[in-house]
C-alpha cells in the first residue's frame, strides 16, 4: 500500500509503502478519524476495514490494545525520525544501501556465515525511488556509484550484497560489525 500526499503544486509526495500485517494510518483513530494522507494499492493486497468509531469503542474495552497501538506508533515515529535524519544527511548511493542494509537485516545470521547476501525487493524501482525521495534516473545513477563503490548490485527485483561490513562502512562510516542490524535498531530509510 503506497501512502502519499500531493504537495500543492500537484506532485506526489510518496511518505510511506506498507507491507503485509501493518495498520493504515492508525492515528485516525486518535485524532477523530482525520486521515493524514492519501493512500494507493501498489499490488495486489486484502484490506480490512474498521469504522474509526467501532475501533475507538474497542480500544476502550480492551486498553492493552490501545498501549500497543500506541507503542507501534511511536516505533513508527521513531522510524520516521530516523528516515527523516537519513534522507537530509545522505546522498542518493547512501540512501539506497542504508534500505538495503534494512531489508537486509534479518539476513545478519546467513552474513555471519557466507560472504553475500541476495534479497528481494519489496517493490518496483519506480517506488523505490518515489519512496528514497529521488526520481528514476537519480536511482539509476546511484545504483551505479553504490555498485562502483560497494560491489553491490540491484538487477530487476533482487538485490545482491557482497559485503555488508563495506556496504554499512560507506553508508554510515563504520563496518557493520559495529551495528546491531536487527530492524528496530538500524539507521534506515
Amino acid at each position: 500500500m503506497k501512502l502519499f500526499r500531493e504537495t500543492p503544486d500537484g506532485m506526489e509526495v510518496v511518505i510511506d509503502v506498507l507491507s503485509a500485517n501493518h495498520f493504515l494510518d492508525e492515528k485516525a483513530v486518535f485524532s477523530r478519524g482525520r486521515y493524514s494522507w492519501g493512500a494507493q494499492v501498489a499490488e495486489d493486497t486484502r484490506l480490512l476495514a474498521w469504522p474509526t468509531r467501532v475501533m475507538q469503542e474497542y480500544l476502550v474495552k480492551h486498553p492493552k490494545l490501545a498501549l500497543n497501538m500506541l507503542r507501534v506508533m511511536s516505533f513508527y515515529r521513531e522510524q520516521r525520525d530516523r528516515e527523516i535524519e537519513c534522507l537530509k544527511t545522505k546522498t542518493a548511493p547512501q540512501r539506497i544501501g542504508c534500505f538495503l542494509l534494512w531489508l537486509a537485516s534479518s539476513h545478519l545470521h546467513d552474513y555471519l556465515h557466507k560472504k553475500a547476501i541476495s534479497i528481494h525487493l519489496p517493490y518496483d524501482k519506480t517506488l523505490l525511488a518515489r519512496r528514497l525521495g529521488m526520481k528514476s534516473e537519480t536511482l539509476s545513477r546511484a545504483l551505479n556509484l553504490l555498485r562502483q563503490e560497494t560491489g553491490t548490485q540491484i538487477t530487476g527485483s533482487a538485490a545482491s550484497i557482497d559485503n555488508m561490513s563495506l556496504l554499512a562502512a560507506y553508508c554510515y562510516g563504520s563496518p557493520a560489525s559495529n551495528f546491531t542490524l536487527g530492524r528496530t535498531d538500524l539507521v534506515y530509510v
